[in-house]
């Protein structure tokens, strides 16, 4: 699925095992604001480029209730924000999804300002940032678990924080593993920003 310059309602769908090469195997937003409930996202990839499942340019979707599942891209496994983006994230849950090149096993994020609430991060992976890479960006995390994720390189398996400013409120952030092992920067690596947490 392809948006542009679009607001479509997406409900009850699944996406499972779709490919692209670049942009996302799922869906793609470029200056759109979809709104997405109770939907699926299952084992779709994105070879070359952002968002295993879904990919959002200059755009600000709205995901409810939503599953993404062994989703895979170069980055941002599971979704990818780019170039003031405002996504938010409600009840959401990530699961064995995973990033080859700059990291984001279930997000990343580049010049964005996403919202996350009540969700679960769980056993994702990535080079960098096991559940989320956050650059130049300013993200607001709350109530949220992020567990069990892994980072292959020496890069926050939890979070990884560079040039920005991250927002995290009552989280959960437990058993994170880099290349280092499980302590604290495992958790959450910040680099050149100053998180709010």
């Amino acid at each position: 699925m392809s948006n542009y310059k679009s607001n479509p309602l997406v409900m009850d769908c699944i996406f499972s095992e779709n490919l692209a090469q670049w942009g996302a195997g799922a869906i793609h937003n470029e200056l759109s604001n979809p709104t997405i409930i109770d939907c699926d996202f299952n084992d779709n990839s994105s070879v070359k480029g952002y968002g295993g499942a879904v990919f959002n340019y200059s755009s600000n979707p709205v995901v409810v209730n939503s599953t993404f599942f062994g989703n895979s891209a170069a980055d941002g496994g599971g979704m990818a924000d780019w170039d003031d983006c405002s996504s938010t994230l409600l009840n959401c849950n990530f699961t064995s999804n995973f990033a080859s090149r700059w990291g984001g096993g279930i997000m990343q994020h580049w010049a964005a300002n996403p919202i996350m609430v009540n969700c679960i991060f769980y056993g994702n992976s990535a080079d960098r940032g096991g559940a989320i890479a956050i650059y130049k960006s300013n993200p607001t995390i709350i109530n949220c678990t992020v567990a069990r994720n892994l980072a292959s390189a020496n890069y926050g398996g939890g979070v990884y924080n560079k040039y920005g400013r991250a927002g995290l409120t009552n989280c959960i952030l437990w058993g994170n593993e880099d290349a280092g092992g499980s302590d604290e920067s495992a958790q959450i690596r910040v680099e050149y920003a100053s998180p709010r947490i």
